[in-house]
C-alpha cells in the first residue's frame, strides 16, 4: 500500500508516519509537508519508503505534483491546527478548506483506477456534521465530514476517524 500523510509534523501525523513506516504492510510513504519533517522524535526520516513534497499552499495542486502521487492507495489527513488561540477564519482555512481541496484533487487523480482511493480525515469525537453546537472544532470538523462527504465519488471513499484523545508516543 502506498500512503500519502499530512500533518506529520504534529502530533497526531507524526504517529501516523512512524506506524506506517513501521508496518511491512506500507510500502511506500509520501508526505506532503509546509515544512522539513527532519527531527521527528522516534521517525525514521532516512528510512527507503520516505518521500517528502514540500508544498506550501494546500488549497492549490500544480500539475507537477501529479506523477508523484497519482499511484497512491490512500491519504491519512491529519493536518490540522488546535481550535485553540487561533481565528475562526484561520480554522476554517485550516481544517475545513485545506482537506475538501486536497480530496478533490485526489479524487481527480483517481477517476481512472480500478481500485477506489480512500480518503482518510482526522476528525474528533464529538464532530457534529449538522453544526448543531457552539464548539468550534466540533462544528466544523463536522461541517468538513458533510463536505468530504458530499464529494465522494465511484473513484474515492472518505473515511472520517474519531479519536476521542491522541496521546504522545514518548519512546
Amino acid at each position: 500500500m502506498k500512503l500519502i500523510i499530512t500533518g506529520a509534523t504534529g502530533l497526531t501525523g507524526s504517529e501516523v508516519l512512524r506506524q506506517a513506516l513501521l508496518s511491512s504492510l506500507v510500502t511506500q510513504v509520501t508526505v506532503l509537508s509546509r515544512r522539513p519533517i527532519d527531527g521527528l522524535r522516534a521517525v525514521d526520516v532516512s528510512s527507503p519508503k520516505l518521500n517528502v513534497i514540500l508544498h506550501s499552499d494546500f488549497l492549490t495542486y500544480p500539475p507537477s505534483l501529479n506523477p508523484a502521487l497519482q499511484d497512491h492507495d490512500a491519504c491519512i489527513w491529519a493536518l490540522g491546527p488546535s481550535s485553540n488561540g487561533i481565528s475562526n477564519e484561520e480554522y476554517v482555512k485550516a481544517t475545513h478548506d485545506y482537506a475538501v481541496e486536497a480530496a478533490r484533487y485526489l479524487s481527480s487523480l483517481a477517476e481512472n483506477r480500478a481500485q477506489k482511493f480512500n480518503f482518510v480525515f482526522v476528525s474528533a469525537q464529538g464532530a457534529k456534521p449538522d453544526e448543531n453546537t457552539r464548539i468550534k472544532y466540533e462544528k466544523i470538523k463536522g461541517r468538513t465530514e458533510k463536505s468530504l462527504h458530499a464529494i465522494s465519488s465511484t473513484g474515492l471513499s472518505i473515511f472520517p476517524f474519531r479519536p476521542p484523545t491522541i496521546f504522545p508516543y514518548l519512546p
